[in-house]
């Protein structure tokens, strides 16, 4: 059994480009293209929530090509977990992965899913957004300019605050990426108009990304949220979903959990009808989505079935490399 941390994950992530993002892609859309075919994959998850406990631990068993289990424990420190692999054939465990940076990883590369279909590919010096100053937000501006490297000429960073963690962001992007601007704005602020791909990060209780802001009337919009997973969030105003129900379709990652979590789709009464799930992209048209508009949404809460896909996928390559530690169980 062997036994990957967080830094042995990054070693293995940070690295890539473009082409070695499309190939974590194709892995996770053949997971995503199972689970549309059979939602029984992902069995009801376990939530242990009790008052003597500080956290809430949450239990998501799924099966792609392995067996598997994610955990994950909520506290006022955030998020922290772990990715368990078993063989499928026998339940002897295969690996342990932190979860940290495969949960920002995962979440980020199934936004990039669409996106490969809806970006323009015929504009350069296009403006990103991303609200959030986590490491959702780094791993969705990192993926999108791997894979489109040419592509954007500024990234809006928009955060409640300008504090050290956003700062630390901004300098990791800066460095990392030296010939794109990346502005820091209070989301308040920030200027959407000339946006065309916008990321939500962020679990708002109240909308953050305006209609009224967008530049729709003069070039396409694509937009992923992320943050918000309960119904009482919201990180897009009504308007926004429902231009894009009316046009078309809402991307989701599944039908059953995003419209049993995501707010602003409860609040608008949205149903399996007015979405698409990713696992079905590959035999659309983006006509078929958005009706040709210039508006897409995509609204993604996050299945177990992702971090054993792309869990799986960093076992086999950490096995390959000899990273990690193996231990006898």
């Amino acid at each position: 059994m062997r036994v990957i941390s967080d830094a042995q994950i990054n070693k293995l992530l940070l690295p890539l480009k473009a082409r070695g993002v499309e190939d974590f892609q194709r892995v996770l859309y053949t997971a995503l293209a199972k689970y549309h075919g059979d939602h029984t994959l992902i069995p009801e998850r376990i939530v242990v929530n009790r008052p003597e406990l500080d956290a809430v631990h949450f239990f998501m068993p799924t099966f792609s090509d392995r067996v598997g289990i994610k955990t994950l424990g909520g506290s006022k420190k955030g998020f922290e977990g772990a990715v368990m692999i078993m063989d499928e054939n026998t339940g002897i465990l295969k690996g342990v992965l932190s979860a940290r940076a495969i949960t920002g990883f995962r979440t980020a590369l199934c936004s990039t899913i669409p996106l490969m279909k809806f970006i323009d590919r015929d504009a350069r010096d296009q403006v990103m957004t991303v609200f959030g100053n986590g490491l959702q937000a780094y791993w969705h501006v990192k993926l999108t300019l791997e894979l489109f490297p040419s592509y954007f000429k500024k990234v809006q960073i928009a955060v409640r605050s300008v504090n050290d963690k956003s700062k630390e962001l901004l300098d990791r992007l800066q460095n990392e990426y030296p010939q794109v601007e990346f502005p820091l704005d209070d989301e308040k602020e920030v200027d959407l108009s000339t946006s065309n791909v916008i990321y939500g990060c962020v679990p708002s209780t109240e909308p953050r990304i305006l209609f009224d802001k967008l530049g729709i009337d003069n070039h396409k919009v694509f937009i992923s949220i992320i943050g918000s997973y309960k119904p009482h969030m919201f990180e897009v105003d009504d308007k926004i979903v429902q231009t894009a129900m009316s046009n078309g379709k809402i991307i989701v990652d599944s039908y059953d959990h995003t419209l049993h979590e995501a707010g602003e789709l409860i609040k608008n009464n949205v149903t399996p009808q007015n979405c698409v799930e990713i696992g079905e992209l590959e035999n659309l048209t983006p006509a078929d989505i958005n009706g040709g508009s210039n508006l897409t949404l995509s609204k993604i809460v996050g299945l177990a079935i992702m971090d054993i896909s792309v869990g799986n996928e960093i076992l086999e390559r950490a096995e390959k490399l000899d990273i990690g530690t193996v231990v006898e169980f």
